[in-house]
C-alpha cells in the first residue's frame, strides 16, 4: 500500500512527493521523497536532486524546457487518481502525474492583463480539470492521454469558457452520482454546476440559481479587510485563499 503526501514550496515552480509504503503503524513503515520539476517533460525517476537551484539529470527520458517557469500559486490532487493539478500566476496549469514521476499535461487560462487562477478542482468521474479566474472566467479542459499530451508544442487551451456575473474564489466536486461542481463567488453565495464528459456544462433542474449569500451565525458572512489589505487586493499573492470541504458521504 503506497500513499502520497504532495505539498510546495514558497516561490517554487516544482512539487515534492512523499511516498509512504505500508501501514502507520507498522514498525516497517518507508518514505521515499522526491521532486517533481517544471521544466522537465518526462520520465523523472531517474532525476537527482543537487544541491542549490541545479538539478542532475541522469535520465535520457527527462528533457530540459527552455520556457519560463512561474511560481505556482496553488496545488490540488485528483481523488482517485495519482494526479497533481499545479496552477502558476503566468496563467499555465501543469498536471503531475506522482506515481509515474513525470509532468503529464500542460493547459493555458489564455489570462487577460491582471487576470489569475483562482480555484482549480478535477472532475472525481471524467477526464475534466475546472478552473476559475478573478474576473469570473469558468474554464474546462479535457485530460487527454499521455501520449497525445506529450506530442503537443505549447499547452491545451480550455475546451469550455463561460463567463459568469461575479468572480469564484473556491471550487470543489462532490463525490455523489453525478458529481456536482460546488463554485464559491466572491459575494458569499455558492452555485451548482453539472458536466457531461466532454467538458460541457449540463443544464440542472436542481439548482439553477445562484443561492442567497451564506450565513454564519446569522448574519451574514463578510470579509474584513485592513486598510493595508484593501490596497494590495489585487495582488494573487496577498489574497487570503478559500477553501470548500464536502462531507463525502452525505454530499455536504
Amino acid at each position: 500500500n503506497r500513499s502520497y503526501v504532495v505539498f510546495a514550496k514558497q516561490a517554487s515552480s516544482s512539487i515534492w512527493c512523499l511516498a509512504v509504503d505500508g501501514s502507520p503503524s507498522s514498525p516497517s513503515l518507508r518514505t521515499t521523497m522526491f521532486k517533481l520539476r517544471a521544466d522537465l517533460w518526462g520520465n523523472q525517476k531517474k532525476v537527482g536532486i543537487a544541491r542549490g537551484s541545479a538539478a542532475k539529470v541522469q535520465s535520457q527520458f527527462a528533457m530540459k524546457r527552455v520556457d519560463k517557469i512561474a511560481p505556482l500559486m496553488m496545488v490540488t490532487c485528483h481523488p482517485n487518481r495519482s494526479w497533481a493539478a499545479v496552477a502558476y500566476s503566468n496563467g499555465v496549469i501543469r498536471i503531475f502525474d506522482f506515481a509515474e514521476r513525470e509532468l503529464r499535461q500542460e493547459m493555458d487560462t489564455l489570462n487577460a492583463a491582471g487576470e489569475s487562477v483562482t480555484a482549480i478542482a478535477f472532475h472525481p468521474e471524467h477526464a475534466l480539470l475546472v478552473g476559475s479566474t478573478s474576473i469570473g472566467r469558468l474554464l474546462v479542459w479535457r485530460i487527454v492521454a499521455g501520449s497525445e499530451a506529450k506530442e503537443r508544442k505549447i499547452p491545451f487551451p480550455p475546451q469550455f469558457k463561460e463567463l459568469e456575473k461575479m468572480p469564484l474564489e473556491a471550487l470543489i466536486f462532490t463525490e455523489s452520482n453525478p458529481s456536482l461542481l460546488i463554485a464559491l463567488a466572491h459575494n458569499n453565495r455558492i452555485m451548482f454546476k453539472k458536466f457531461a464528459p466532454d467538458g460541457q456544462p449540463i443544464a440542472s433542474s436542481l439548482f439553477p440559481k445562484i443561492s442567497k449569500p451564506l450565513l454564519q451565525m446569522g448574519r451574514q458572512l463578510t470579509l474584513e479587510v485592513s486598510t493595508e489589505q484593501a490596497q494590495t487586493a489585487n495582488s494573487p499573492s496577498m489574497v487570503e485563499p478559500r477553501e470548500l470541504q464536502v462531507e463525502p458521504g452525505l454530499g455536504m
